[in-house]
């Protein structure tokens, strides 16, 4: 590889509309692979991307009441309400289709579509069990919904306006926080993501009693260290409660021992 094709790859990568974690994960394995054929990649390093690792956010339970709360639609309820309680991928849960639940064992499958276009991520598909609650919201939306795509269009078509209507009916019920930037300039809070839905039911399972790999076989993550990120968010009530419980300071008058 010459150093003008290796640039070449790196402008298109960057036009790409992969998130800034994809890229940079892309451009550290073709490094890794150049440095193991004993190239000098120092003067590819400025190409590199630049990426910094956000902690994890998830929705706190109040948010998801009062949104909820607010939603009149079915549709709206029955979207949220998926990927809420099962943490799938946006794709994966607009393609979903009716076959792909077992209501009597209380599962659903992710299956590639290919007559669709659609791939999983990493290609792996999975099996996962879903609470007897969505079962049950499900059951009552298929008595009206019996086209092909669960959550589909009135076309029966992927829905890919998702995150627009989130933030829509976010601004709606008075949900923006109104100090991000894009409160203030659109009005569309950066805050409510459908991304956060997925993060919200991984950290529900890890202090539920669900082991991290069984977490990392129902979420469809390839690796540990991922889940990891997600089981210090679910601890942080814990260790708000450890905090708040340690004596700072002794109390005016109390006497103090000595150092």
């Amino acid at each position: 590889m010459t150093e003008d094709l290796f640039l070449t790859w790196c402008s298109r990568l960057r036009k790409s509309g992969n998130s800034n974690r994809t890229n940079y994960n892309k451009h550290e394995s073709v490094f890794c692979f150049l440095r193991w054929l004993g190239l000098n990649t120092k003067t590819l390093a400025r190409e590199a991307p630049k990426f910094t690792e956000k902690e994890v956010e998830i929705f706190e339970p109040g948010e998801l009441d009062a949104l909820f709360s607010s939603l009149s639609d079915p549709y709206h309820s029955i979207v949220f309400q998926v990927l809420l309680m099962t943490g799938l991928r946006m794709p994966e849960a607009m393609h979903l289709e009716w076959n792909n639940f077992n209501f009597p064992r209380g599962t659903l499958s992710v299956r590639t579509k290919n007559d669709l276009g659609f791939d999983i991520k990493d290609r792996a598909e999975r099996t996962l069990p879903i609470a007897a609650e969505l079962i049950e919201a499900l059951k009552v939306w298929k008595e009206t919904h019996t086209g092909r795509l669960v959550l589909g269009t009135n076309n029966d078509t992927p829905n890919w306006n998702w995150l627009l209507l989130l933030k829509r009916l976010a601004r709606n019920a008075g949900l923006n926080c109104g100090y991000c930037e894009s409160c203030r300039k659109h009005r569309e809070c950066e805050r409510w993501t459908i991304k956060k839905f997925r993060a919200t039911y991984i950290t529900k399972l890890l202090p539920g009693g669900v082991d991290p790999r069984t977490v990392m076989k129902y979420s469809g993550h390839e690796d540990l260290a991922t889940i990891m990120k997600y089981l210090a968010t679910a601890e942080s009530s814990d260790t708000q409660d450890k905090i708040n419980s340690i004596v700072w300071r002794c109390p005016a008058g109390a006497p103090t021992a000595n150092v």
